[in-house]
C-alpha cells in the first residue's frame, strides 16, 4: 500500500503519512511514518470535559504491542513508526478485518 492514502481494514482507517505533521520535526527526530487509526466516532473524557474523536490506540481495537509507538491523550498518533511497525500494524489489521467477516453470521 501507498502511503499517504487511506487503507480500509474492517470500520478501521489507517492512515500513513510520510512526511511530519510538524514543521521541522523530522530534523529533531527523524523517523519515515506518522500513523493514525480511525474508528467509529466516539466520546472520550479529558481533563477539561470530554471530546468527540475518532482516533484509537491500537489496544482500544484488541490489537496489542503498539500502543507505546502512539501519543497519550484523547486523539493518539504515532510518530517515527518504523516501515516495520507500519507493516506489523498492517497485518495485525488485516487479521483483525478477517476475524471480524467470519463472525459476522
Amino acid at each position: 500500500m501507498d502511503a499517504n492514502q487511506p487503507e480500509r481494514y474492517g470500520e478501521v482507517t489507517l492512515y500513513v503519512r510520510e512526511s511530519p505533521l510538524v514543521p521541522g520535526e523530522a530534523e529533531a527526530r527523524p523517523g519515515p511514518a506518522v500513523v493514525g487509526l480511525w474508528g467509529p466516532e466516539r466520546t472520550v473524557p479529558t481533563s477539561y470535559g470530554s471530546l468527540r474523536t475518532a482516533l484509537y490506540r491500537p489496544s482500544e481495537l484488541g490489537i496489542d504491542g503498539f500502543d507505546h509507538l502512539f501519543t497519550s491523550g484523547p486523539a493518539p498518533v504515532a510518530r517515527h513508526m518504523s516501515w516495520e511497525d507500519v507493516a506489523r500494524l498492517r497485518a495485525a489489521l488485516q487479521a483483525r478485518a478477517q476475524r471480524q467477516r467470519v463472525e459476522k453470521p
